[in-house]
């Protein structure tokens, strides 16, 4: 693999904002028949968003929304299936993790599919327990960390 290049921009004004729209619909709800429309939310408008390109395609993308003055919480993380287990899960964590700190947010949290837990856990994450099943199939784990001060 090529190595990953990473841009981290915020909102939706960007060029590739519709290619992260469509990984984030071909890797987390195409699967699942759910609509385009279920790859997008409200918060994007105000959510950075981290994406990674090798060889000018879009392969990973990943968000950071501020819930509070002190929480952030990352959402849409996926990986291109060719991609997957090549690091580049982490590089999103880590360049999210680094926006989280500019933004002065001491903690991250996330709900995370059953099949990522143990990746989160290996990035220092802790299983807060079970909190929801998504289309009555897929479980979720919410997931807790504490930023290290910059």
């Amino acid at each position: 693999m090529s190595k990953p290049l990473w841009h981290t921009f915020k909102g939706q004004d960007n060029a590739a904002y519709e290619a992260l729209i469509d990984l984030r619909y071909r890797v987390l709800r195409k699967p699942w028949n759910q609509p385009l429309t279920s790859a997008i939310d409200s918060s994007d408008a105000e959510a950075i968003h981290t994406v990674a390109f090798v060889n000018s395609t879009l392969v990973a993308c990943g968000r950071l929304h501020a819930c509070d003055t002190l929480t952030g919480q990352l959402r849409y993380m996926a990986v291109c299936h060719k991609f997957q287990n090549t690091g580049l899960g982490a590089g999103l964590i880590k360049h999210l993790e680094i926006a989280a700190q500019d933004l002065n947010l001491k903690y991250i949290q996330l709900n995370a599919r059953e099949a990522a837990v143990v990746f989160y856990e290996r990035h220092g994450y802790l299983n807060q327990g079970y909190c929801f099943t998504l289309w009555d199939r897929i479980r979720h784990y919410k997931m807790t960390k504490t930023l290290n001060p910059k």
